[in-house]
């Protein structure tokens, strides 16, 4: 098969045959939702890092936000109402705005540095493979960590 066309049929099915075929407007609506979260900061010191996080914080305490923080390894779900939390996951299965409720850091640039699972278990957020795969509905593809393996995984 020509790789351009196996190229169109794979956007066109948005991975369709590896999951739940979802469409267009479903992705665009997930991303939205990402873009769309709104919170508030109530730490903007992360004693759990070194080095510590509070010379480094894109974001001030009591101060509203629009749109999830990047954090390198966060896979933060954006929904109050998030019926996928398991336990066993590095942020105990809280999405965002629980996780910034419950006092969490939120992630911001330069995240990479604290390593995994460091930066997914204490800064709330969501990488750029994260977001992609939550909003194409493929989550439970395992890949190493970055967005160009997603290619490789599935």
């Amino acid at each position: 098969m020509p790789k351009k066309l196996f190229i169109f049929i794979f956007l066109f099915y948005g991975f369709g045959v590896f999951s739940n075929v979802i469409s267009r407007n479903q992705v665009i609506s997930m991303a939205k939702n990402y873009v769309n979260v709104k919170w508030v900061p109530l730490t903007d010191v992360c004693n759990e890092l070194t080095p510590p996080f509070n010379a480094k914080s894109d974001f001030e305490k009591g101060k509203s936000y629009t749109g999830e923080a990047y954090c390198w390894g966060g896979f933060d779900r954006y929904s109050w109402d998030d019926p996928y939390g398991n336990l066993g996951l590095p942020n105990n299965g809280l999405s965002f705005p629980k996780r910034i409720w419950a006092g969490f850091c939120p992630g911001g640039h330069r995240t990479s540095i604290y390593g995994e699972p460091t930066a997914a278990i204490h800064l709330a957020g969501i990488d750029c493979s994260g977001y992609a795969t939550r909003c194409w509905g493929i989550e439970d593809v395992f890949h190493p960590y970055n967005t160009m393996s997603l290619w490789s995984s599935i």
